[in-house]
């Protein structure tokens, strides 16, 4: 029988291998376990590297559930599944490698994981970057200089990683957030385009690029006032690039090229004047122009009414004083514009019956007077004498005057119609009230002596006298009224007197000129009507049968003329209406 330690001893060692027995059993069974269900690992308190395995093998994120996995059993688990390195706290360069070799993007799993894998995922895909947090400066240099537009990923890239990616391509400009104002310049420098890209750029960016190429200023916001009169030097016509231009620029722009008024939305006034100023044709494009600038334009041009919108009274007052027949180009046009027209024809104020269609009558007045200027232009080309041109300018005259003769006729004649009616009621009345004062006279009675107006025949009587019996008398002096003098040859025969080639001496010429009566007889007309006639006055004569003719001295190629203006009643119809 041994000593009591030999016994102690046998006994430890006896319990130890059934210590391990047990374990063995117990392990054994956990194998069992852990092969059907490879999570029933969590169950196990420090499951050997042996159970590890089995687990991870079984299911790589097994290793979720395994607390302080040894190195062997998580490269296990990352080389069957990368994305497991979820799973693993702080996993060593080995297993950080192995993972990311397996699979790149399994980086993104890796917290903070080291330069040297990050580069190494970089180097074998330049857009995983995206996965990593805070990439450091060396690793955003290595992935932009293969592929810069991965610089869409890294958040706040350094400067110098800006550059570096400006450098490889100008347009990732528009992937940078803030760039700096280096980054920005050296962008547009290498391309004036990338200015497109950049929300903000500074004025000395802007400066720039309008330097480069001023039609980039599409691509500029808010351009400084710098950056737009840099604009408005190479180009005024770049004005509509500009969102709301101050008036200086607007004035700028006008200045060097006026016609640059069209690209600019609501002119200032002043802007519109000095536009018309320079380029009155320019008001066409000016919509809504105001009082001041409609008269600036007219002044200039008045034909210019016709591209005038919103034309006022004032402007179309200025435009027929200085030509008269742009009445045309005027629709409706007032009372005084008409009057005003008429004023400037006929250099006197007619009385007027506005209440007839005067604007008609007045528009066939002018293309009346512009055919006739039409006819004479185009006729005076092909004359080459003095004669021919100045029987021409005669003709011209003549028609003018006989146009507006005829006007004046028609539109004068309704009041001289009414102001007839009043003398002839006026002259019942003055008969009347003789009669009365006849009747009531003392002595009953009240001689009434009635001055009749003597023919040009009786005024010619005394030059009949001393002339010798059935000779005629040349050139006599029948009447004169102001330069112009109605000459005729008189002859009498067995007591009848006869007056015969009346022709108009002109005291302003010299000129003695026929005078075509057409068939009109002036024998037995007053004299005071042959000197109304040849001043011009419209004058009423009476032929036999009773009709009354309203007639005119005109001047015609062929000298002097009487033409019919207007038939009047007959003194019959005269009589019956009295």
């Amino acid at each position: 029988m041994g000593t009591v330690k030999e016994t102690l001893l046998n006994m430890i060692n006896s319990n130890k291998q059934v210590m391990m027995y047990n374990a063995l059993i117990d392990e054994e069974q956990a194998i069992k376990q852990v092969k059907f269900n490879p999570y029933t690992i969590k169950s196990v308190e420090n499951p050997s590297e042996r159970l590890q395995l089995i687990a991870v093998q079984r299911d790589p994120e097994a290793i979720r559930y395994i607390t302080n996995p040894t190195e062997k059993a998580q490269l296990e688990a990352v080389q069957r599944h990368p994305k497991s390195i979820r799973y693993i706290t702080s996993p060593s360069k080995k297993i950080q490698l192995a993972t990311i070799q397996k699979d790149p993007s399994a980086i993104q799993y890796i917290v903070n994981p080291l330069e040297q894998v990050q580069m190494e995922v970089v180097r074998k895909n330049p857009y995983i970057i995206k996965h990593i947090a805070n990439p450091s400066e060396k690793v955003q240099m290595l992935a932009i200089k293969k592929i810069p537009y991965v610089i869409r990923y890294i958040d706040h890239p350094t400067e110098k990683v800006q550059l570096e990616a400006i450098k490889k391509n100008p347009s990732v400009i528009q992937h940078i957030e803030n760039p700096s104002d280096k980054t920005q310049m050296a962008a547009i420098k290498q391309e004036a385009d990338a200015i497109r890209y950049i929300k903000e750029p500074t004025e000395k960016v802007q400066m720039e690029v309008i330097k480069k190429n001023p039609y980039l200023i599409t691509y500029i916001k808010n351009p400084s006032e710098m950056v737009q009169m840099e604009v408005i030097e190479r180009s005024p016509y770049l004005i509509s690039e500009i969102p709301i231009p101050c008036e200086t620029i607007q004035m700028m722009a006008i200045e060097k090229n006026p016609y640059a008024i069209i690209d600019i939305q609501n002119p200032t006034e002043m802007v519109q004047v000095m536009a018309v100023q320079k380029v009155p044709y320019t008001i066409k494009y000016i919509a809504n122009p105001s009082e001041k600038v409609q008269m600036e334009a007219i002044q200039q041009n008045p034909y210019l009414i016709s591209e005038i919108s919103n034309l006022c009274e004032e402007a179309q007052l200025m435009a027929i004083q200085k030509k008269p027949e742009l009445i045309l180009q005027i629709d409706n046009p007032s009372e005084k514009i008409q009057s005003e027209v008429i004023r400037k024809l006929y250099k006197e104020e007619l009385t007027i019956d506005f209440s007839q269609d005067i604007n008609e009558k007045i528009n066939r007045l002018i293309k009346s007077l512009n055919e006739v200027e039409e006819t004479y232009e185009n006729r005076m080309l092909n004359l080459t004498t003095d004669n021919e041109q100045e029987w021409m300018e005669n003709w011209r005259q003549s028609q003018r005057q006989e146009i507006l003769d005829n006007f004046k006729e028609e539109v004068e004649l309704k009041m001289a119609e009414s102001g007839s009616e009043m003398q002839i009621e006026d002259l019942n009345e003055v008969v009347t009230q003789d009669v009365l004062t006849e009747a009531t006279s003392n002595d009953g009675t009240k001689d009434t002596q009635i001055e009749i107006p003597t023919s040009i025949k009786e005024t010619v009587q005394d030059h009949i006298i001393e002339a010798p019996s059935n000779e005629s008398i040349k050139d006599v002096e029948i009447e004169t009224s102001g330069s112009r003098t109605l000459i005729g040859d008189i002859t009498e025969d067995n007591g009848a007197v006869s007056i015969s080639n009346l022709r108009i001496k002109d005291a302003t010429t010299g000129k003695i000129e026929q005078l075509q009566s057409n068939g009109i007889d002036l024998s037995n007309q007053s004299s005071e009507t042959i000197k109304k006639l040849l001043s011009g006055q419209k004058v009423e004569t009476t032929s036999i049968n009773g009709i009354s003719n309203l007639i005119g001295l005109n001047k015609t190629p062929l000298g002097w003329g009487l033409t019919v203006s207007k038939q009047l009643y007959g003194m019959a119809e005269a009589s019956a209406e009295i």
